[in-house]
């Protein structure tokens, strides 16, 4: 959904106290932004009544997973596609982007959602050539900012200064007052979606390369994959993506562009951090992986991630993914050429990672 996708569907009642909390600026963009989404709440919100009527106490009663696989690793580096092959194996249940549209009624509402919301879809995502559809598989932090209204993407859509949103977020689970509502939302989300699907949920999402803690924490039990990239693509790939994010969503006139340093500090933090928390896990409960090598040779680098970390890798799971990197042959990446200044730059913030993960040159 082109305008205002972050939030198209949110339950009206959550959309309106992030108005209260924030307001928005006056002008026709802002405006209509702000009238769908109440429109679509509307809807949103009779769904979601209409399933807490139907499922509410069967879920409520229901144990939480204690060992999702979760995917973690900064934006633009290559989560997407590691996202989609693992979704190929039938033990896994991944959130679709329907579900994360619709996260408390998507098991009961979809006969009534689809005609319209196939209608809005986008085939493609606007900052590559990935496709949507209903039923891919997408990180769930949607899920989670409809259900609660507690997200980073709170400050991309009602931004109250043009400073990148992430810069100064040092968890991104926001202050401790709201701690209990956000793990409430995320515990309901996968409750649901293994109550629904009987299987092992499978989670992606680059805000939880903070929240390792506190997803331990939730999911005693849960094994975690990181996935990381060459910072000189990284990063400016991240530029565009909160660009066309940004302009499509906020909601306030401060929005600005993120700034290239800023993206490259948040890169290492992210970095930095998401190494120190995996230590908190067995060996066999976490692992890292080099997107080249998962281009470069994906069942081989599968394969030993699945060695690695316990999972049984199946005949069906790999004939899945071959038929699937079939249909992504023709994908083509955006390519970019740093000025002579990002490159200092990127050399200067994360020339340690890079030095590392074998990034040289």
């Amino acid at each position: 959904m082109k305008s205002a996708y972050l939030v198209a569907a949110m339950p009206v009642e959550v959309f309106v106290r992030l108005l209260l909390r924030n307001g928005i600026s006056f002008g026709p963009a802002y405006i209509l932004r702000m009238l769908f989404i109440l429109q679509s709440g509307v809807w949103s919100t009779f769904l979601a009544q209409r399933e807490k009527r139907r499922f509410g106490a069967r879920i409520k009663a229901a144990a939480p997973p204690r060992d999702p696989l979760i995917l973690v690793g900064h934006w633009r580096t290559g989560s997407t596609l590691l996202h989609q092959l693992l979704n190929c194996d039938p033990q896994f249940a991944a959130p679709t982007l329907y579900q994360t549209s619709y996260p408390t009624s998507f098991m009961s509402s979809r006969r009534f959602v689809e005609p319209i919301m196939s209608r809005l879809l986008l085939p493609k995502r606007p900052m590559d050539d990935v496709r949507l559809g209903m039923d891919e598989p997408i990180e769930e932090e949607g899920a989670i900012f409809r259900i609660a209204g507690l997200s980073p993407f709170e400050r991309l859509m009602f931004p109250h200064t043009p400073e990148y949103f992430l810069l100064n977020d040092e968890t991104f689970l926001g202050p401790p007052e709201t701690q209990a509502a956000w793990d409430r939302a995320l515990l309901y989300f996968v409750t649901a979606l293994t109550f629904h699907t009987g299987k092992r949920v499978l989670l992606k999402n680059p805000f939880h390369s903070f929240r390792i803690p506190t997803l331990v924490r939730l999911f005693p039990q849960a094994k975690v994959i990181h996935i990381y990239r060459d910072p000189r693509v990284v990063v400016p790939s991240t530029v565009r993506m909160w660009s066309l994010v940004g302009a499509e969503n906020a909601m306030r006139r401060q929005w600005q562009p993120p700034r290239f340093e800023d993206v490259a500090r948040v890169l290492d933090r992210m970095l930095t951090r998401v190494r120190a928390d995996l230590e908190l896990l067995a060996p066999d409960r976490r692992m890292e992986m080099k997107f080249e090598d998962l281009e470069r040779e994906p069942l081989r680098t599968i394969r030993d991630a699945y060695e690695r970390l316990g999972l049984d890798f199946s005949p069906r799971f790999e004939a899945g993914m071959k038929q699937l990197l079939g249909e992504l042959s023709a994908y083509r990446k955006n390519r970019y050429e740093l000025t002579v200044e990002q490159k200092d730059l990127v050399s200067a913030i994360l020339g340690h990672h890079a030095a590392r993960d074998g990034y040289g040159g």
